[in-house]
């Protein structure tokens, strides 16, 4: 065993050089074919490089020659996955926690795997050992949040959203989730603050602007605060948001209807004048 080489070789399958890293694994096989974890770079980077089935052969030898560990159930699961084969996917996944209990990785694969195969509550079970034996982790705090909104069980998902965007604080798809799942639980202050700051950081989004817009409208609709001591409750520039972003759209939406009915009333004056023919 060369660890050099093998250091290398993984430096590249973390920058993503996945043909270098193929070439580089491939060599290195070639000189250690004993070795069943050069195999398994060759198959990482052949799932790289979206290449399955050189991936599946790859990870085969590497079992061939090392049936027992766990790391190549785990890269065996992963490719099942990529086939789409969930059966094997799963069983694969098992193994590899069998073989090794108190994997992170391993046992996010399975939680994953259950979550394929439509088994939530197994899920559940799978992702609450990962949190008792790793509760700093920010990957299993996203799965639990995405689980819990699964579930529609949003107060507890947002405790885990709000969790993970401590480790991953400009996270876009977390500041949303949360959002999402504050306003769902009715928690309408929550969910504008937090869709604000995500505005914020990307102004030019419209799709996040438009989400903003409806949080604000259905927290005015259902606050017993009205005019200016309703918008002292929210950031400063919500208020201005909102009252530009009403302004541009009402005027599109009456651009828009006016092309719609011009239209309308165009194509009914050509029916008129069509059957005066007749």
């Amino acid at each position: 065993m060369n660890t050099d080489v093998i250091q290398q070789i993984e430096n590249l399958l973390h920058i993503e050089r996945f043909s270098d890293a193929k070439k580089m694994a491939g060599q290195y096989a070639s000189e250690y074919p004993e070795d069943g974890y050069a195999y398994a770079l060759l198959c990482r980077a052949f799932l790289g490089l979206d290449d399955v089935s050189n991936a599946d052969r790859a990870v085969k030898n590497a079992l061939s020659l090392a049936p027992d560990e766990a790391y190549f159930a785990f890269l065996m699961s992963k490719v099942c996955l990529r086939k789409k084969h969930f059966e094997p996917a799963r069983y694969y996944a098992e193994q590899a926690n069998k073989l090794e209990p108190e994997n992170e990785y391993y046992l996010m694969q399975l939680m994953y795997m259950h979550l394929q195969n439509g088994e939530l509550k197994q899920a559940k079970v799978v992702i609450d050992q990962i949190l008792k034996l790793f509760p700093n982790s920010f990957e299993a705090h996203q799965a639990k949040g995405e689980l819990c909104q699964k579930l529609e069980q949003y107060d507890q998902a947002a405790k885990h959203f709000e969790v993970a965007l401590k480790y991953s604080p400009e996270d876009d798809y977390l500041q949303y989730s949360l959002a999402y799942c504050h306003l769902e639980s009715k928690q309408y202050h929550e969910a504008v603050v937090h869709m604000f700051n995500l505005v914020k950081r990307l102004p030019s989004d419209q799709g996040y602007s438009r989400e903003l817009f409806r949080m604000i409208s259905r927290y005015k609709s259902k606050s017993p605060l009205k005019g200016e001591i309703f918008w002292q409750n929210l950031p400063p520039e919500c208020e201005v948001f909102y009252a530009h972003y009403l302004e541009a759209n009402g005027f599109f939406n009456r651009w828009a209807s006016w092309l719609t009915g011009t239209a309308w009333l165009g194509g009914f004056a050509v029916l008129i004048w069509l059957f005066s023919f007749v």
